[in-house]
């Protein structure tokens, strides 16, 4: 979108200054000669992957001459310019923004998806989107009523002026957004985002991760066992927005930004249980899925006797070792009865114990 960029600022400030023919050429001239040079750059550095993009920017800037040449030819013609250029920009925010395809994208030869693959970069492009697209519908409006109502001197003001007033505006309501949404997470703490192969894609505020966004992050499980082969199980707290007063296992807890997984399930269990020195065992991974929040499972066991002590009081209600009788009988309670949390009674399936 470079070469587009450049085309309507040079236009728009060659036509008000000089006239609209020497603004048209102007602004080609400039967003062609952009793409050229920084298709040929990106060349010499061996990315190939970028060439469509700026091909088509190249094809739109041509599109837009030649519009922009018809349009001069009638009468205020370059007033009704302003009315198709808003008319796009609309379209092309509101369904970026809105719809399930990113025309911005598309329009660049694909070449924001390789920014755009972190699901929380996404978010804020879409809402980003979503606010320009309320832009480009002022910027709409103000230029049907300069063409079919406004005076002609009020008319010609617009028209040589008005995209100076809401393009700057613009972008300086953007930079303070975006200064409120990067203080607003910048004490909480940051998760990574995984596709389901277990490769980080991205980082997100933890926040956003339980409020039904579907963004998979990692987790890490502990299962306790005692010599006897019971399993130790914690209690959540009436505080925990999920699945409150459950038994649930004896640790569990996100991995955060930047933490090895082996570091988590350390932190974890000192945390949770008091659990300092042990050696654990991968057992197995998943993806858990639910209404609030969508989890890759890194579920580890060991075996210790205890005596266990939370770190961290507030995260754990209770402590016990449960047989595994009793699990069987919780299990086979109707959902409703069941004092077992439903990742936990999933995943002490998956561990076979059961059937032991």
């Amino acid at each position: 979108m470079l070469a587009l960029v450049l085309y309507f600022l040079v236009d728009a400030i060659v036509s008000a200054l000089v006239g609209p023919l020497e603004g048209t050429i102007s602004g080609a001239a400039v967003g062609i000669l952009a793409s050229i040079f920084q298709m040929l750059k990106d060349k010499k550095k061996g990315r190939t992957d970028t060439q469509k993009g700026y091909l088509i920017d190249i094809l739109l800037v041509c599109v837009f001459v030649a519009l922009d040449v018809i349009f001069d030819s009638l009468e205020g013609g370059h007033r009704l310019m302003g009315v198709v250029v808003s008319v796009l920009l609309v379209v092309i925010f509101m369904v970026s923004g809105w719809g399930k395809t990113n025309l911005l994208s598309l329009l660049t030869g694909n070449i924001l998806d390789k920014v755009l693959d972190s699901p929380y970069v996404v978010y804020l492009m879409r809402n980003t989107m979503r606010r320009m697209s309320v832009w480009a519908i002022v910027a709409l409006v103000v230029y049907l009523l300069a063409y079919f109502v406004l005076p002609e001197h009020v008319a010609i003001f617009v028209d040589d002026w008005f995209v100076f007033i809401i393009v700057p505006l613009a972008f300086v309501v953007e930079f303070i957004i975006s200064r409120i949404i990067r203080n607003k997470y910048k004490d909480v703490e940051w998760v990574p985002l995984v596709n389901e192969e277990g490769k980080v894609i991205g980082q997100s505020p933890r926040p956003l991760v339980h409020n039904g966004s579907g963004w998979l992050h990692p987790v890490v499980h502990l299962h306790v066992f005692d010599e006897e082969g019971r399993i130790l199980l914690q209690k959540r707290p009436a505080h925990k927005k999920i699945q409150p007063l459950k038994w649930d296992t004896a640790v569990g807890g996100h991995i955060a930004a930047n933490e090895k997984v082996e570091e988590a399930l350390m932190r974890e269990a000192r945390e949770e249980i008091g659990l300092k020195q042990f050696q654990a065992q991968h057992s197995h991974t998943y993806v858990w899925k639910s209404s609030v929040e969508n989890e890759y499972v890194l579920a580890f066991k060991t075996i210790n006797n205890g005596p266990f002590e939370p770190e961290i009081k507030e995260e754990v209600d209770e402590l016990r070792f449960w047989t595994i009788d009793e699990l069987r009988q919780e299990i086979n309670k109707s959902a409703k009865e069941c004092n077992l949390t439903p990742n936990f009674c999933e995943e002490v399936k998956k561990l076979g114990v059961l059937s032991n």
